[in-house]
């Protein structure tokens, strides 16, 4: 009932709350709100009931914006159900940029249009929530937690996203803001461009600490296990990718295209990331390697797993580099050098004090402490054995 009141007050004209406990009425889509339990939608909607109507109407009236803060406390929203052929849908629709929502789990399914993920449509501030189900579109904008986002912060998705238009990917459609610490482990399809594990669609900003366990195709171009397209100055960062990746043209184990920024070459950068998944071509596809399809910018410092004899992974890390474009200390490993139990005898990554590097760990951990910034914070690796692949020290919840 407390969250009927409250969806129903945030998409009002009046926009006013009058709490359930009779205290004095407050401003709907500006406050502070605190989950206190589970709470099931089976109810509310369902296959043969309603459909559920996102806080933050936005589709139906452009003021019906969520700005406040909700707080899962770590709560579960179960049985969320949406089959609407509107947009911004999800459990929240459109949410301000200094809006929050956090500490949240959303467990359901979602089919709709533009705008479309399961704890929300478009914006905000996103930090550890997590979703389970399914999200269906057949445009663009599409995602497992949210369809086009602000800042990311340690969010997991563990079920599958489809769509059928621009931009779609595991956590986020596409993002102009800070992905970090995020985790897709749900398969994402989409019938044309622009397709990631973690996001579809990188304009500037920057994504880092994240990783891809799920299979990522893209029936067209530009299709990534991390990102299907960086540019305007991107940065992707500390990032690992163990999903299958299948595209017809730009595709990458981290990265399906790395664009340049046109007016600053080389600002675009993808660094310090590890690529473990297949890489396959559906109809002959174009620019196919194992860390990024086509570099027009700048990549550096990346690994990936190969093996000839077990037929393992691509020569190929990158599949080519335009002449505006820098590749340098990418390299593809065996088994064995890629865990560190046999050293790789040429130089992985050179550090600003020139002292070479020989195991991958090693240079992974250089690379990331050679870039940390008071803006951008980059957690260094570890090994948990010798027999495992280097991952990034974990997500900030963790800390």
């Amino acid at each position: 009932e407390d969250l009927l009141l409250m969806q129903s007050a945030v998409n009002s004209e009046s926009g006013v709350i009058y709490p359930s406990n009779g205290s004095d009425a407050v401003v709907a889509n500006t406050a502070h709100y605190k989950l206190t339990k589970d709470i099931s939608l089976a109810d509310v909607c369902g296959e043969n009931k309603a459909t559920w109507t996102p806080i933050g109407n936005y589709s139906v009236n452009e003021n019906f914006v969520f700005k406040g803060v909700f707080d899962g406390d770590g709560h579960t929203i179960s049985e969320l159900y949406i089959n609407s052929e509107s947009d911004y849908q999800g459990f929240f629709g459109q949410v301000s940029p200094a809006g929050t929502i956090k500490k949240v789990k959303v467990n359901g399914t979602v089919d709709a249009r533009l705008y479309c993920a399961l704890v929300c449509g478009s914006g905000g501030i996103i930090e550890n929530c997590e979703s389970h189900g399914f999200v269906k579109s057949d445009v663009s904008w599409v995602g497992g937690i949210v369809g086009a986002g602000n800042s990311i912060f340690s969010c997991i998705y563990y079920a599958n996203v489809y769509g059928d238009g621009s931009y779609i990917g595991g956590i986020t459609g596409s993002s102009s803001s800070i992905i970090r610490e995020s985790i897709n482990v749900g398969e994402v399809y989409n019938g044309q461009n622009y397709t990631g594990g973690i996001v579809g669609y990188q304009n500037a900003g920057k994504v880092y600490n994240c990783y891809n366990s799920g299979k990522v195709e893209g029936k067209l171009g530009y299709v990534g296990g991390i990102s299907g397209y960086s540019r305007q100055g991107s940065l992707l960062y500390n990032s690992y990718n163990k999903g299958h990746v299948i595209g017809k043209e730009y595709v990458g184990g981290i990265l399906g295209k790395c664009d340049t920024y046109e007016e600053q070459p080389l600002r675009t950068k993808i660094m310090n990331c590890v690529n473990l998944g297949d890489i396959e071509s559906n109809e002959g596809a174009q620019y196919l390697g194992s860390i990024c399809g086509l570099n027009s910018s700048s990549v550096s410092n990346c690994y990936w797993l190969y093996d000839e004899e077990l037929n393992l992974g691509m020569k190929t890390g990158i599949a080519e580099t335009e002449s505006r474009g820098k590749t340098e200390h990418c390299f593809g490993l065996a088994d064995a050098q890629l865990k560190g139990q046999e050293n790789y005898f040429t130089v992985l990554y050179t550090s600003s004090d020139n002292t070479s590097y020989y195991k991958v760990l090693d240079a992974l951990n250089a690379c990331a402490n050679d870039n940390k910034t008071t803006e951008m914070k980059l957690f260094g690796w570890k090994q948990e054995s010798i027999d495992e692949y280097p991952i990034f020290n974990g997500r900030e919840a963790d800390k």
